[in-house]
Order: C-alpha cells, then sequence, then structure tokens
C-alpha cells in the first residue's frame, strides 16, 4: 500500500513538474507583450502535444514557434480588443429610452454573450488551423453555434481557472501561477473536441496568409 501510495505521489509531483514547466515558458513568451498571443498558441499546441505523449516544443522549437505565429496571434488579439472596446461603448451609449433603445440593447448583449463563447475557440482554431485570425474567428462562431453548451463550459472554465488562481493562498501562489495556465487548456481542447472533425477541418472557400 505504501509503495503504491508513493508511486501516485511520484506520477502526480511529475504531471505538476510537466505543467508547471509549460506555464513558466508561457510567462517567459508573454514577457515582451506583445508576443502574448503567440505563447498563448505555443501553449495550446504544448498541452495537446502533452495530452497525446507527443513531444513538447521547447528550447529553439519555443522560440521559432512563438515568432512564426506572433503576427496571426497578435491580430486576432487585436481583432478581440476591438470587439470588446465596441461593446463596452455600446452598452455606454446614451440610448433614449423606450421600445428602440430596449431592442438595441438586447441585440449588443447576445452578439456580446456570443463573443464571449467564441473567444477561447478561436485561439484554438487558429493553433489547430493556421489558417490566419479571420478564418479562426468565423469558425469559432460556426463551431459554437453547433456546440454553445461546450463553448459555455469552455468560457466558464477559464473563468473558474482564473478565479482560482486569484484566491490560491499567498504560499502556493508561485506555483499555481506556472501550473495553471497549461492545466486551463485542457476543458477547453477537450470541449472543442465534440464538435464534428469534418467542420473543425473544414477548407475555406478562399485561403488567405496566415
Amino acid at each position: 500500500m505504501l509503495a503504491t501510495a508513493g508511486a501516485g505521489v511520484f506520477r502526480a509531483a511529475d504531471v505538476l513538474w510537466a505543467h508547471a514547466r509549460l506555464g513558466l515558458l508561457w510567462w517567459l513568451g508573454c514577457l515582451p507583450v506583445v508576443t502574448a498571443p503567440a505563447a498563448t498558441l505555443w501553449l495550446i499546441h504544448a498541452a495537446r502535444a502533452h495530452s497525446s505523449g507527443e513531444v513538447v516544443p521547447a528550447g529553439r522549437a519555443f522560440v521559432r514557434y512563438v515568432l512564426e505565429a506572433t503576427a496571426p496571434a497578435l491580430r486576432l488579439a487585436l481583432g478581440h480588443l476591438a470587439a470588446s472596446a465596441y461593446f463596452v461603448l455600446a452598452l455606454n451609449s446614451a440610448i433614449p429610452d423606450g421600445i428602440l433603445s430596449t431592442v438595441i440593447r438586447g441585440v449588443v448583449i447576445a452578439a456580446l454573450a456570443t463573443w464571449i463563447l467564441t473567444v477561447p475557440w478561436s485561439f484554438l482554431l487558429l493553433e489547430r488551423r493556421r489558417r490566419g485570425a479571420w478564418d479562426a474567428i468565423r469558425m469559432s462562431y460556426l463551431c459554437a453555434l453547433r456546440r454553445p453548451g461546450a463553448a459555455a463550459m469552455s468560457a466558464a472554465s477559464l473563468v473558474a481557472g482564473a478565479m482560482l488562481l486569484w484566491l490560491v493562498p499567498p504560499q502556493i501562489a508561485l506555483l499555481a501561477a506556472a501550473a495553471l495556465p497549461a492545466a486551463m487548456t485542457y476543458i477547453p481542447l477537450r470541449c472543442l473536441e465534440t464538435v464534428p472533425t469534418r467542420y473543425l477541418d473544414a477548407q475555406p472557400e478562399r485561403t488567405g496568409n496566415r
């Protein structure tokens, strides 16, 4: 029994170290700020590789991946930043009271809710499909329409992970900050896998630059 318990502890420590290593590399990739979206794509790629038993890219492969992914990932992040600014302005704009105001705000709130559901999957799809920011946004909307429950679970899991990181005791805050980012990718990845592969890997009508 002691041997079994000891083996379980070692396995848990090994998993924790693997996630912490990925998280530390992710934080390192985020330091220049403009490479943070690309580092997030690498983290998704690394978590997918780790879960399937493949070799996780590190060292020069990590640097090369981040540099190559910086432009498309930054375009995607800026697109979401622009969308968030629009929704903030739309919800705080002065609209005369009445039926028209209610309709407009209802439409904006519905669009905001849909956008929130698609943000996590857009990064997953950019990493998976490698066909550019617009393709990732378009496909994330289409996939969310097919699996709204899975898309909602993906977004909720990221919010829960961020809250957990905020609430952890100070004694383990550094360890949690290193290990949680990688662990937070698994639920969105599993949720996206509920979408049929023929949709996830569907060829676009027009191919563009990455």
